[in-house]
């Protein structure tokens, strides 16, 4: 069953260094593999991603009024999750410590938007140095050698063409994408087995 799983499913990925444009183009590729005759079930990374909250730091201006990004990961940290405290020692028992917020001010997109983050020098306005979106995105983004990958997956439609339905799924991309440079639509071989 196995095999005719891998059989039944070809893999195109697409390569580029900013995740941002990555999605953008990967969105463009589902649509131009769904229009491939014998692929269905095109699906991408998005597809089932959870709604997330993202932060996007201006960094310039973060160094300009003081705030790392650590600084800044940390108050979030706090703001959403509450910190754990040193474990208090009692005989023959430890007992961790969280302080967090009640479940009556439980923190939300509405807290980010009004959070301070405090530095050694001072207290700035998360909204002062990065923006906030809510929207699907990726649960995690891995980078190797600088380069992020898009990974998308097509039922074959009859197995005994997956290589033939590969080939033309590569076409379409290549044809269809206008990757600039430092984006490729991955060369790699897209069925799974040899």
């Amino acid at each position: 069953s196995g095999e005719n799983r891998s059989r039944s499913v070809v893999t195109f990925r697409l390569h580029g260094p900013d995740s941002d444009e990555l999605e953008r183009y990967g969105t463009q590729a589902v649509e131009l593999l769904q229009a491939v005759p014998g692929l269905s079930s095109v699906s991408s990374p998005l597809e089932n991603a959870p709604k997330q909250v993202r932060i996007k730091f201006d960094s310039d201006l973060a160094q300009q009024l003081g705030v790392t990004p650590q600084t800044a990961l940390e108050n979030i940290s706090w703001a959403l999750r509450g910190v754990q405290l040193p474990r208090f020692q009692e005989p023959g028992r430890e007992i961790p410590l969280i302080i967090e917020y009640d479940e009556e001010n439980v923190a939300g997109l509405g807290t980010l938007r009004d959070l301070t983050v405090y530095t050694d020098q001072n207290a700035v306005p998360l909204s002062s140095f990065a923006d906030l979106e809510f929207g699907q995105q990726r649960r995690a983004i891995y980078r190797r050698n600088g380069q992020v990958t898009f990974t998308i997956q097509a039922k074959v439609d009859n197995p005994a063409r997956q290589r033939e339905l590969s080939d033309a799924g590569l076409r379409a991309l290549s044809a269809g994408l206008d990757l600039p440079r430092g984006y490729a639509v991955g060369e790699d071989d897209t069925i799974g087995y040899r």
